[in-house]
This record gives C-alpha cells, structure tokens and sequence, in this order.
C-alpha cells in the first residue's frame, strides 16, 4: 500500500517548495528523468509559476549535506536536457553516513524544502529512507521520493533501472564489432579481453552475448562477479577456444570476484596521491587477464576496456530507456503532489510481445542498499546466454542480427 501523508508536505504557505539531485555515477539517461520531474512540475504549474519552487542541489550528496543549491526556473522548457549526458546538476560519489543526516535536514530546513527527490541507486535509496525517518524523527515535515538510474541494473523489484538499457545496447554492439574486428586480426592478435563496468553483478558482461548465434560468435568466454572466477580455468577454456577457431574473445565484468568473494582488482583513480593512497575505483581487471593470457599462453592479446562510454555514449542510447527515464521522472513529481512519501518509482513490464510497460513503485525497506544479482542460469559455458535473457533484453537492444561472413574457404 502506498504511504501518504495527506495534505503534500511539499506545498506550504509558501507554495510547492522541493528539491531534487542526482547521485553517484550518471547514466545517458538520468538527465532524461530530471527533464521529465521538471516539466511535469512545469505543466502542472503552468500559469501559477510564483506558487512553485524548484531547487536543485548541485554535486549529489556533498551538495546536500554542505547546502549547495539553485533555483531551477521551470518557465524555461529545458528539452535540452533528454539529449544531454553526464549529470546536468552534478553528482558525485559521496556516501551518506549517520553524521550527515543533521547537516542534510539544515539543508532542507533553512531554504524551508518539504519534499526531496533523488536520482540514483540501491545506496541513494537507503539515503533517501535515512532522510525520511530522520527528518521523521526531528518532528520536521518532509516527503522523500526516489528515481531509480544505474547501469548496473541492480536495483531490486523494479523491472529495469533506466540507464541500464542504453548501457547494454552499447556493450553488445561494441562487442560484436571488436568481435569482427578480432576475426579479421588473428593470424597478428589471437586473443582479446573486453572489460566492463558492472561493480558487483553481471547484467552488463552478460548482455554482451545478445549478439551470439554460433560457436563461432563472440563472445566465446563471459565471467561475471556471481560466479567466482579461477585463472587456471580460464586459462584452460582461452586455450580451448583457442585451439577450436584461432582466436578468442573473453568478456569480463569488472567486479570479478576470487573464492573468497573479494574484488580481485581495484585501482587508485590518478589524483596526485602517492603509494595507492586516494580515491579506488573497481577496474582492471581485463589487464590482468590478457598479462596472465599472453604470459601463460605465449599468445598475442591485447585489453580493451569500454569504461566510461557505456554510461554516458549519447550515440548508443536505447529510445525505449530514454522514454522510461522521463516517466520515472514525472511520476516522481505526481506522487510529491499526491502525498507520497517513502517509496522509489519503478518500472513495471506488462508483456514481452508486445513489450509493454507501465510505472509503479516500491518502499524504500524493499530496495534500500540492497543488490539484485543476475541470475547464473542466464549463462552457460563459451559465452552463451539464455534465450530467456535475450528476450527480457530485446526491447532495449533491438534485432538480434548477428554479422554475415564470407566462405573463405571457396576461394
């Protein structure tokens, strides 16, 4: 059932008086969400603009905590912002802790802010429900709604989080294109190592098999972080692979985990600190892999990381996520003014054929830092994923048309 508070909190004597931020990494679409939480506002209002205003908190939740915010002049269309990538309010990766809850509700209490809408994660929803009951238990009055975005995809109950599908469109088409690549290079390269970001689950290196039809296709060899990854037996499977075609693409997710369940990789992001000290990102561990192939094996391989492109790649981005976002985005802004608090937007599928869709949501106790895995039985041995998964993924990466070859053998 969802919680309402009954009169908005949102709108005082004053008028609606809300804010909104984007957190953690961006997506190409989160500024789709914040385009559609604006113009909702926007059209709602209209003709009444004097009894409505939009703060955004610039930089995420540093932003928030040190008091940095701007009105936002919904008289302007802002169209611009569908089209745009990046964070247009930056975002940041500041974690909440405890002690910044009292600077947060300083924030909100001294520009008189009743409601409060963040973009982001699993990690922003359990910020959003520690603001919530905070703000709860110091008797101050506010409403708390949260957009899901990440290219992760590992936000719970939700169908899909928006930037999730233009981040998956872009890694399969990248894939099979390096694949094309490859297979024309072998008799000077043998082996390539694709890198991708996906921190702690695999929904992204396995929708790199959307494009697999033959045991000729890549990628030949997918390890994602729910399965721990062994170097001897990916060894063993290269050489396989290699023997069969004289060539080998492997997909690896950047959260790859060892026995033990620990990130094998993390790297110091460059910020003048020496000795690893400083900021550490999750990343490199495809240049272990091809060190270990090339070493191990003797065969040429060469790293490919698609970094920060599949989150941000404008070009690539799915125009069923882009239509998703903006939704998320204005439902957002309608429950504000229906009186909900407490519960983050999601994505609701209806049917695969036709793919259709609506917008729901969820309690924040039901996705509040809490991951949502990909599901192993997606993924079976030499790079193949289920028919189930190519399915659930078609609607945001189109047809499944793999690349034709010419019968070399003819000649």
């Amino acid at each position: 059932m969802i919680e309402r508070i009954g009169k908005p909190a949102a709108i005082t004597n004053r008028g609606l008086r809300v804010a909104i931020a984007q957190v953690g990494g961006p997506t190409a679409v989160i500024n789709c969400s914040l385009f559609g939480f604006m113009n909702e506002l926007r059209e709602i209002y209209k003709g009444e603009e004097k009894k409505l205003e939009l703060f955004g908190v610039a930089d995420g939740m540093s932003g928030l905590c040190e008091g940095r915010l701007f009105r936002l002049n919904t008289r302007h269309s802002f169209e611009w912002l569908k089209s745009q990538p990046g964070a247009a309010l930056g975002a940041g990766r500041k974690a909440l802790v405890q002690d910044d809850l009292e600077d947060c509700l300083d924030t909100l209490r001294r520009y008189d802010i009743r409601a409060l809408a963040l973009a982001g994660g699993n990690g922003t929803m359990w910020a959003c429900q520690s603001i919530e009951q905070a703000a709860r238990d110091s008797g101050y009055e506010l409403q708390v709604i949260g957009i899901p975005k990440t290219v992760d995809n590992d936000i719970q109950v939700t169908d899909h989080t928006p930037g999730f599908p233009s981040a998956a469109k872009f890694v399969a088409h990248a894939v099979r294109d390096i694949s094309a690549d490859l297979q024309s290079m072998r008799n000077f390269e043998q082996v390539r190592v694709i890198e991708t970001m996906g921190r702690n689950v695999g929904w992204l290196s396995a929708a790199s098999g959307y494009f697999k039809e033959s045991e000729e296709d890549a990628p030949h060899l997918i390890y994602i972080p729910e399965q721990p990854f062994q170097f001897v037996r990916m060894l063993e499977e290269v050489k396989e692979v290699y023997s069969q075609l004289g060539y080998c693409l492997v997909v690896a997710s950047e959260g790859l985990k060892d026995g033990s369940g620990q990130p094998i990789r993390a790297q110091g992001i460059a910020n003048g600190k020496k000795n690893g000290q400083g900021l550490q990102a999750l990343g490199g561990i495809g240049s272990v892999i091809a060190e270990t192939i090339s070493q191990e094996l003797g065969l040429a391989c060469r790293y490919e990381n698609l970094g920060i492109l599949q989150r941000c790649a404008s070009f690539a981005v799915s125009a069923q996520d882009q239509l998703e976002a903006e939704a998320v985005g204005r439902q957002a802004a309608r429950y504000l003014l229906e009186g909900v608090s407490g519960r983050m937007v999601t994505i609701v599928r209806q049917a695969d054929k036709p793919y259709d869709w609506n917008v729901g949501s969820a309690p924040f106790r039901d996705v509040a830092g809490i991951e949502r895995a990909f599901d192993p039985a997606d993924l079976s041995p030499g790079g193949w994923i289920s028919e189930r998964y190519k399915a659930w993924l078609k609607p945001f990466v189109g047809r499944k048309e793999a690349y034709r070859r010419l019968n070399i053998s003819s000649v």
